[in-house]
């Protein structure tokens, strides 16, 4: 059939062992995120990159975005790290060398969350993203 890949996944203290098949037009792909995204602390109104990288490169260097928690509604870029026209507090720096970062534009409280990036081979890498509000302090 093809190459696969065995992972293991800890869901609340179960360990739960998953080959996943990726087959393609007639071609298996494994790849690997080799550069996967911090959690990050940001002031309001900061920019903050997440970055992410697939060892695959050109057409295959295909990396997703999507905002958790994870509904249809929130994949910010595509796997042609394309970004979604209606996420405009965001932009993509990308690269055909496999390179796809996130960046949060004026960054809000609204906006803190996590944030994961995956490869066309089912390869994950979350990052939280927390956003510290701006304080005055009144000093009599």
């Amino acid at each position: 059939m093809g190459n696969h890949k065995t992972s293991r996944l800890s869901l609340g203290g179960l360990i739960k062992r998953v080959t996943v098949w990726c087959v393609s037009d007639g071609y298996t792909v494994d790849a690997t995120l080799t550069v996967k995204p911090a959690s990050t602390v940001a002031l309001a109104g900061t920019s903050v990159t997440l970055r992410c990288t697939t060892d695959l490169a050109g057409s295959e260097a295909q990396i997703a975005w999507v905002r958790s928690p994870t509904t249809s509604n929130d994949r910010i870029v595509d796997l042609n790290c394309q970004l979604d026209p209606s996420f405009s507090q965001y932009s993509v720096h990308s690269s055909s060398d496999g390179q796809c970062d996130l960046v949060i534009n004026n960054a809000s409280l609204e906006l803190a969350a996590a944030y994961r990036c995956a490869d066309y081979s089912f390869n994950t890498a979350d990052a939280q993203l927390t956003v510290i509000g701006k304080s005055c302090i009144l000093i009599k």
